[in-house]
């Protein structure tokens, strides 16, 4: 019996879940069932049922925002970090003639 695990409360599962940064931008309103937080820097009030995405969105956007680069600059490292070795896309030009051909090629062959 020396093996079990300790008992872990709910209260301990919710503190350990990670915080997100953008927290530190914005105060969350009363009533709290309604679950909007109120931007430091201009006022505005951001729903944050679903996640904080619209929170950051929003520093991005913020004119009052004085860190508002920082956020878009983080945002870019973070999307860029899983991208394939070879990011730039391959840009072909449509052809109206040769796409007409192997149309007309699909339907006698078939």
């Amino acid at each position: 019996m020396d093996h079990l695990p300790p008992c872990i409360d709910s209260s301990s599962i919710e503190n350990s879940k990670g915080r997100s940064d953008v927290w530190g931008h914005f105060t969350k309103q009363e009533p709290y069932s309604e679950k909007k937080a109120k931007c430091n820097y201009c006022g505005d009030l951001i729903k944050y049922s679903g996640g904080t995405s619209g929170m950051r969105n929003h520093l991005m956007r913020c004119k009052e925002n004085p860190n508002k680069e920082a956020f878009k600059r983080k945002k870019l490292s973070s999307s860029t970090s899983e991208v394939s070795v070879n990011p730039s896309p391959i840009i072909s030009k449509f052809d109206q003639n040769a796409s007409r051909m192997k149309l007309v090629k699909m339907f006698v062959q078939s």
